[in-house]
Order: structure tokens, then sequence, then C-alpha cells
């Protein structure tokens, strides 16, 4: 009885070690101060191990900690919200935030086919939050054609883009194919290297305007560096489809 105990206690002991040593505040990785410097916004990276980790944004306010603000490397800070819930995204997440005025912004961030929005105001002791997503609804985007000129592949698709946002905003897209990647399928080799770009009629990187709240078929005209192949062996969207917030 005695060693059935032991068996039990040493790796329950164990477990609260390990969970002891995990700090439950992140690091700062980056810093956006608002336009008069009263707040900062710091895009934080907590680790809890080597299989536990994420992201959020923190508001700190340059009343609360004697005019300054934490810099990037330090331990987020005491006093301030966390934006948690209303932020959260895996490990290493960039986010994009753009300061409306001294106490609202917008920001952004790429979760795996979704971009999540989010509108934060500021009050001086909390935060209101309104937040939404802009994401790609695979069962009603397809695949047209494609077209070479010279170097390039131009792959046309038709995108299906849901926004539940309620702000309209800007986006660019890329995409990857592994199936017409010459360096993955010994059968597909219609791309040098599967990697694609949305753009416009005159080749340069489109941003896509997406209504607030809408849900609509875009045009998306892909282009990327030829392979080796003159032929797309499937008619498959690419497999990744990548949206980036842009501009609000």
């Amino acid at each position: 009885m005695k060693n059935r105990y032991k068996k039990l206690i040493v790796p329950m002991l164990v477990a609260t070690i390990l969970m002891g040593c995990a700090s439950d505040k992140g690091i700062i990785s980056e810093v956006n101060v608002s336009p008069t410097g009263l707040y900062q916004v710091d895009e934080i990276n907590w680790s809890g191990g080597a299989t536990a980790g994420e992201s959020y944004l923190f508001i700190e306010s340059s009343q609360s900690k004697d005019g300054s603000f934490y810099s990037v490397g330090d331990e987020e800070s005491n006093k301030g919200y966390r934006l948690r819930e209303q932020t959260l995204a895996p490990y290493g997440t960039d986010y994009r935030v753009t300061w409306d005025d001294e106490d609202s912004f917008f920001v952004s961030w790429n979760t795996w086919k979704d971009l999540g929005c989010a509108k934060i105001d500021l009050t001086e002791d909390s935060y209101f939050c309104s937040k939404g997503r802009v994401s790609i609804n695979d069962d009603k985007s397809f695949f047209q054609d494609y077209e070479i000129k010279d170097d390039k592949v131009y792959f046309t698709c038709e995108i299906y883009i849901e926004n539940t946002f309620r702000e309209d905003l800007k986006i660019t897209i890329s995409a990857y194919s592994s199936e017409d990647n010459a360096k993955i399928d010994e059968k597909g080799k219609l791309l040098k290297d599967g990697k694609l770009v949305a753009v416009d009629d005159n080749g340069a990187r489109k941003e896509f305007s997406i209504p607030a709240d809408s849900s609509e078929l875009v045009e998306v005209v892909f282009c990327g560096e030829k392979g080796e192949s003159e032929e797309k062996y499937s008619r498959n969207l690419p497999g990744v489809i990548t949206l980036d917030g842009v501009d609000f």
C-alpha cells in the first residue's frame, strides 16, 4: 500500500513543481504608443514550457507607472488591462495595431485561415471591446482558370469572404499550393515554389476593400513563379490561403 502512495505522490509533486516554474506573466515582444503618449499597447508572448504558449495584448497607461512605459523584453506590467480573452492567439503572433485616436485603436492578427479583428475603446478605468473575424468559406469558393505569361503563372479563383467585424477594412491575400510545387510534388511542377500572392491588373499586390458585416464572392487573381510544367493537373484551390490586415 505504501509503494502505491509513493507512485501517486511523486508524479503529483513533479507536476506541481513544473506548474510553479511557469510565470503567469508574459514577455513584451513589441510596443505601440498612442499619438500623445498617454497609452501603450504591449504585444505579449507567454510561455508555459515546451508545449504551452500564447500571445495577447496588454494596455498600459503613462499615469500608472511614474509616467513611463515598460519596454520590449520586459515582463508584462502589474498595472493596466490584459486583453487575453479578446486577443488570444498562438505564441509569437504578429499583431497589427492602428490607433484611431488617443483612446481607441484597431488591431488585427492572423490565425490559421482567418483574420481576427478588434476595436478597443479605452476609458479612465476600463475599456470596451468589439471584435469580429474575416474568414474564407471554402464550400462557396472555387478555382476558375489559370494562365501562363512569360515566367509567371496566374490562378483566377472565386473566394467567398465573410466579415463579422462591424468596420470596413482592407486586406491582402496570399496563398500556398503544395500540389503545384515543383520542389515537393513530382507530378505537379507548374509553380517553382508553390507561393502565390493576389495581384491587380498591373501585377502589383492588390488590396481588397471588405465591407463591414458582409459576405461576398470576390474574384482573386493569384500570381506565382512558373515551374517546369505547363499544366495544372487539378482544379483545386491553393491548399493554404492567408488573409492579412492592411488598414481599417
